[in-house]
């Protein structure tokens, strides 16, 4: 009679804590590199909405202040939760496009980035103090 091979009970039991360690030790890493990701994501998102402020004005008719309290200066961005952004003092985009300058801290959960703006265009730049 031919004897039915398989696998132990034992040799299954090995394998599956094998399995549990190696996916132990693998998930804080995909959670971290997710988070960093995302991050570097809204940070992206952030940087194209300041670098578009000028077009807007432009397109809108209408300046736009950035750092200011108003209802005005606060929808100039949209910023993703636990994001800000402040300018001392606020940064002006007139009718036609043009930016006064200045310099604008932003702040997110896992950190903060001073960003310059050079006039006219006023591209988002990092700041080198």
């Amino acid at each position: 009679a031919e004897a039915v091979r398989g696998y132990t009970l034992l040799e299954l039991l090995i394998v599956l804590v094998l399995f549990s360690l190696l996916t132990a030790l693998a998930i804080p890493r995909f959670v971290t590199l997710y988070a960093s990701l995302t991050a570097a994501y809204q940070r992206d998102e952030v940087l194209r909405q300041i670098a578009g402020l000028g077009y807007r004005a432009l397109s809108q008719g209408r300046e736009l202040v950035v750092g200011e309290a108003s209802a005005a200066g606060a929808a100039a961005l949209a910023l993703p939760e636990g994001w800000s952004v402040q300018a001392k003092p606020p940064i002006r985009y007139y009718r036609n496009g043009a930016c006064a300058g200045g310099t604008l801290e932003l702040s997110a959960p896992h950190g903060t980035e001073r960003l310059v703006l050079i006039p006219p265009l006023c591209q988002p730049q990092a700041s080198n103090d």
